[in-house]
């Protein structure tokens, strides 16, 4: 080997001790000293910086943003919205936090969700939330943090219900959704009565005839039953022993039945 030869290639090495050198002294310099966090209380925030796994002194060249998104899933109500590294020292993380909005029941398992339907928890048996019900729903176990393992289609649906229902101020009077039937939508009042929403068409108009004949109907003293607003015009109220039973299959025999008793008294229209 030429003697020239040697020398670039002792240059080289030497450049690249250095550069080794350089690197690992700036990885030491360039160290996490500030983790700030926006969106959240001061307790919160506290809440966020041990969850997010990130220390002061470790290298900023470590942040790791899928992690940090992993590891706050601990707490399902935390929503983390942006991981930012300010060098040379500060990490900053955007979170918001989620709000209560359905429940749902799966094999023994009690899951409260928020409108993006995230679960915030879970737990053994039929809990009470306090927030609507969502039945009929084709779903699978999932744990906290996680938006919810359910048919995508009845995903949007319910996301869509909870976005109206709560656009209406039905959120404290709703119990229970049922999506099963997507032509055939129903709610439930805290008063007992079932409405018939029909498909999800109109259903902004539908809703804004719940709380004015749910009011009326109270009142007026009625039991449950069943209030039609499927046509998004008028509600009509069936007593429970008027309800007309289901369609019979094809090939059966219904029994006979002198049909549904409408009360006009419980007719409302949308305000203008």
């Amino acid at each position: 080997m030429r003697r020239g030869t040697r020398i670039l290639i002792a240059v080289a090495i030497v450049a690249l001790l250095a550069a080794t050198a350089l690197g690992i002294a700036y990885r030491r310099v360039m160290v996490i000293k500030n983790i700030e966090v926006a969106g959240v209380d001061d307790a919160t925030a506290q809440k966020v910086r041990y969850l997010s796994g990130l220390k002061l002194g470790q290298s900023i060249f470590d942040v790791d943003s899928r992690q940090i998104a992993i590891n706050l899933r601990a707490d399902g109500y935390i929503k983390l919205c942006d991981v930012a590294v300010e060098r040379p020292d500060t990490v900053r993380i955007s979170v918001a936090m989620r709000t209560p909005a359905a429940a749902l029941q799966h094999l023994g398992f009690s899951y409260l969700v928020d409108g993006e339907l995230s679960v915030l928890e879970s737990s053994n048996g039929q809990t009470d939330f306090g927030v609507p019900l969502i039945k009929g729903a084709s779903m699978q176990q999932t744990p906290v943090g996680m938006t919810l393992n359910m048919d995508a289609s009845q995903r949007e649906l319910a996301m869509e219900l909870l976005e109206a229902i709560y656009g209406a101020g039905l959120g404290e009077l709703v119990s229970e959704i049922n999506i099963a039937d997507t032509q055939n939508l129903t709610l439930t009042t805290r008063t007992g009565q079932v409405y018939r929403l029909g498909d999800r068409t109109n259903m902004a108009t539908k809703l804004s005839l719940v709380a004015p004949v749910d009011a009326q109907l109270s009142a007026e003293g009625r039991e449950p039953g069943t209030v039609d607003v499927s046509g998004g015009k008028y509600a009509d109220y069936i007593p429970p022993e008027s309800t007309p039973a289901p369609t019979p299959m094809p090939g059966t025999t219904a029994k006979a039945s002198q049909g549904p008793e409408f009360v006009p008294l419980a007719t409302a229209t949308p305000a203008a």
